[in-house]
C-alpha cells in the first residue's frame, strides 16, 4: 500500500512542482528573455501572481477545503493551472511580437489562472495526502524519499532540459510549455482518477483501513 500511494503521490505532486519550480527559477528570466517585457512589469506580474496565490489559499482551500469533495476541489486547481499554460503557450506566445502590449490581457489571463490555482494547488493536496496516507511509522521516512525523488527531477529538469530548449527564445519557450502541459495534464488526470477517501475522517480511521489495526 505504500509504494501505491507513493507512486500516486509523486505521480500527483512531481508532474506539479516541475513546472511551479520552473517557474520560480526561471519566469521572470523568460517573461524578459522571450516575451521582452520591462522589469516594472515582470515584478508587477509576480507581484499579482502571488497576491492571488494567497487569496486562493485563505479564500477557496482554507474555507472549502473540508466541504468540497476533494475530486471536484483538486480537478478545479488542475484544469487552472493547465488552462493558465494553454493560454500562454498556444495563445500568447504564438503573437507576432513579443511585448507585454501583444500579449495584452492574456497575459493577465495567465497570471490570474494560476495564481489563484496555486492557493489550492497540488502542493496542498500533497501536504494533506502525504499526511494521510502513511501510518505514523513510515510518515516521515516516506516524506523524506517524495521529496528527495522530487526535488532531485526537479534539479535535474532544471539543469539540463529547461536549458537544453532554450526558454530565452519565444520558440524555446513554447517548447518548454507545452511540455509543462503535458505534465500538467499528467497531475489532473492520476489526482482525479485516483483521489483517495480520505475527506472528513480521522488518522485512525484511515491508518486502520488501509494497513490494519496493529500498525501505530
Amino acid at each position: 500500500m505504500n509504494v501505491k500511494s507513493i507512486v500516486f503521490l509523486v505521480a500527483v505532486y512531481l508532474t506539479w512542482n516541475i513546472v511551479a519550480g520552473t517557474m520560480g527559477q526561471f519566469m521572470p528570466y523568460m517573461y524578459a528573455a522571450a516575451g521582452n517585457l520591462d522589469d516594472t512589469t515582470i515584478s508587477l506580474l509576480q507581484a499579482v501572481m502571488w497576491i492571488l496565490t494567497a487569496v486562493g489559499s485563505l479564500a477557496i482551500f482554507s474555507k472549502f477545503g473540508d466541504k468540497i469533495p476533494h475530486r471536484i476541489l483538486f480537478a478545479a486547481t488542475a484544469v487552472m493551472a493547465l488552462a493558465a499554460w494553454v493560454v500562454m503557450v498556444f495563445f500568447g506566445m504564438q503573437l507576432e511580437a513579443g511585448t507585454a502590449d501583444s500579449w495584452g490581457w492574456l497575459l493577465w489571463v495567465f497570471v490570474a489562472l494560476w495564481g489563484i490555482s496555486a492557493g489550492f494547488s497540488a502542493q496542498c493536496f500533497y501536504a494533506l495526502w502525504s499526511t494521510e496516507l502513511f501510518p505514523t511509522l513510515y510518515r516521515g521516512g516516506v516524506q523524506g524519499i517524495m521529496f528527495f525523488l522530487v526535488r532531485g527531477v526537479l534539479g535535474i529538469w532544471s539543469l539540463v532540459a529547461v536549458a537544453g530548449l532554450g526558454v530565452e527564445t519565444p520558440s524555446g519557450f513554447v517548447t518548454a510549455g507545452i511540455i509543462m502541459c503535458g505534465f500538467l495534464l499528467v497531475s489532473l488526470v492520476v489526482g482525479v482518477i485516483w483521489c483517495p477517501n480520505t475527506q472528513g475522517r480521522t488518522l485512525d480511521e484511515i491508518t486502520e483501513e488501509r494497513y490494519g489495526k496493529h500498525i501505530d
